[in-house]
């Protein structure tokens, strides 16, 4: 499955919940998760509410007894999600969403991200939106998502270090640590919160137009407030990848890793691994890490559908620590396969076509190696003798 977060007009933490569940999120999760990060304390709730009359669903969570804003470290929250209990996949996201925001706030205070104190991102209710959306994306099989232009509104927003031009400081630097495009949209206030900004970074590989995708389900999340003219709410849209005809473009997912800590002599079976998974290539690139160290950069090419179980594998099979990802387009031609005969021997040869006319031939190496050893000739002899074989019979 794959997804779209239209966030066009914006999105904040809370209606990016109401969206998931309004498509299909397991809801009982969500409210279990909330209730374990919290020890208790919070409770979301669901209720379908108009914005600008147009129906979407408001994801509340009610914290009695906690202070209007709370001043909690990155330490304290990372605490309380890696003591819930949660999934591994679903407590490692959240906790990069919080540790991005502490990085930026870090950032713009000329402080160490431990001695980070966060205002409202710090309050139960939005560790609650945080831990609820990824719960949520948990449960729809963490799809791979493309996200849309951000809008973040105009105006001026209150915040605990009082008023601040719209996009706050925040908001601004979560952005443009991932390459997001944004808008200012059309609302005349503070569209898209960090919180909100941090969870579309986190779950987007991609940001541009919708994917091609057949639509399974689409959820609206409404935001607290209902301004005329505009339905203030995030949407997101499900659905299945479009397997293009050969020739059409289709949108493939790169994964990428750097590692400098495997043995050399591991890295053959991980590829071979990758590739009996699913992934349409995998390769390796000598780099240099930070503090002058060689190292692998591990690229993987991926259908949608199975960038999730590749990501998994890579984890499992390399001691990396992150794996990052994004979509590219891709055009590739028609294939056939003919097979000629050098001197007796078969060599299988694959032909590319574009609009039906030959633009390359490409013996088949493996081929071309056997007949190169029975005939005890250059392997290239044997390649230019295929090639020349399949022009005679195209």
């Amino acid at each position: 499955m794959i997804a779209w977060l239209d966030c066009r007009v914006g999105v904040a933490g809370d209606m990016l919940l109401g969206a998931l569940v309004d498509a299909g999120a397991d809801e009982r999760a969500v409210k279990a998760a909330v209730a374990a990060v919290s020890d208790g304390a919070a409770e979301v709730t669901f209720d379908r509410v108009l914005r600008c009359g147009f129906a979407a669903l408001k994801a509340t969570v009610t914290t009695p007894g906690e202070r209007p804003v709370s001043h909690r470290g990155l330490a304290e929250i990372v605490g309380m999600i890696e003591h819930a209990g949660l999934p591994d996949e679903v407590g490692a996201a959240s906790v990069a969403v919080f540790t991005l925001i502490g990085e930026v706030e870090a950032r713009q205070h000329g402080c160490d991200v431990a001695d980070v104190h966060f205002h409202e991102v710090g309050a139960l209710d939005t560790i609650a939106d945080v831990v609820g959306v990824v719960t949520a994306w948990h449960s729809l099989g963490w799809p791979e998502a493309t996200g849309s232009m951000i809008g973040l509104g105009t105006g001026m927003v209150r915040a605990g270090h009082g008023p601040m031009s719209v996009p706050a400081p925040a908001v601004a630097g979560v952005l443009a640590r991932t390459g997001a495009p944004t808008w200012a949209g059309p609302l005349p206030m503070e569209a898209t919160t960090p919180t909100g900004s941090a969870l579309v970074a986190q779950l987007a590989g991609a940001w541009g137009d919708p994917p091609a995708m057949i639509v399974r389900s689409q959820g609206f999340g409404a935001g607290s407030a209902d301004p005329a003219g505009v339905a203030n709410v995030t949407r997101v849209v499900l659905g299945e990848p479009v397997r293009p005809a050969a020739g059409e473009p289709a949108d493939v997912v790169e994964l990428r890793c750097n590692v400098d800590d495997l043995d050399p002599r591991v890295w053959p079976s991980v590829l071979a691994a990758l590739l009996a998974a699913g992934a349409l290539d995998a390769w390796l690139a000598p780099i240099t890490m930070k503090h002058g160290r060689p190292a692998q950069l591990l690229t993987v090419l991926g259908h949608h559908e199975t960038a999730a179980d590749l990501r998994r594998l890579i984890f499992e099979l390399t001691p990396t620590f992150g794996v990052r990802w994004q979509t590219w387009h891709r055009e590739i031609l028609d294939r056939e396969w003919q097979q000629v005969l050098v001197r007796g021997h078969p060599v299988a040869v694959k032909i590319g076509r574009r609009d039906g006319r030959q633009v390359t031939i490409q013996p088949e190496w493996r081929d071309v190696e056997s007949a190169a050893a029975a005939l005890d000739v250059p392997a290239r002899v044997v390649l230019a003798e295929a090639q020349r074989g399949v022009r005679r019979l195209t």
